[in-house]
């Protein structure tokens, strides 16, 4: 399903192979309420289906890709999640995709991140302890209680 959703000058479009979720909407409200200028194209594909991307230890319920493509985003995600952990989650990464076209966030390697013009080896720092990753939870909570208003 390919939808369009306008707010202001917020022009995202999201393609979801996961049928019957409302990870479309989601996703178009949790990037659109943080930046109302936004042009850009997300994919949301089951994680099931995904590259296989590893963190040790770590049980991942979703993750973005950038493509060389800057205007284009995978979105990788548990079909199983609940409305409400749905919305969390792709709040969380809807911060990412803003860092990435902000320019802040970079993937230099499957291994090496550049944030804020600082290289990271993602193996040499704990996940809570990433600067990326600190800034996304910070901001989704709040992220998700506007795309919750939005979709009464």
């Amino acid at each position: 399903m390919t939808l369009s959703f306008l707010i202001f000058s917020c022009l995202v479009v999201v393609n979801s192979f996961i049928p019957n979720s409302n990870f479309d909407k989601i996703m178009k409200h949790a990037l659109c309420v943080q930046d109302s200028d936004l042009k850009i194209e997300v994919v949301i594909m089951d994680i099931n289906k995904s590259p296989k991307i590893t963190e040790s230890g770590f049980n991942m319920s979703a993750f973005v890709l950038q493509t060389p493509i800057t205007t284009l985003f995978y979105v990788y995600v548990d079909p199983t999640l609940s409305l409400n952990r749905s919305i969390k989650i792709l709040s969380h990464e809807s911060v990412h995709i803003i860092q990435y076209v902000e320019g802040r966030l970079v993937t230099d390697t499957i291994h090496e991140i550049i944030f804020e013009k600082r290289k990271y080896r993602t193996y040499e720092i704990d996940y809570y302890d990433r600067p990326w990753e600190r800034e996304a939870y910070g901001n989704q909570n709040r992220v998700a209680r506007e795309v919750k208003k939005l979709l009464k």
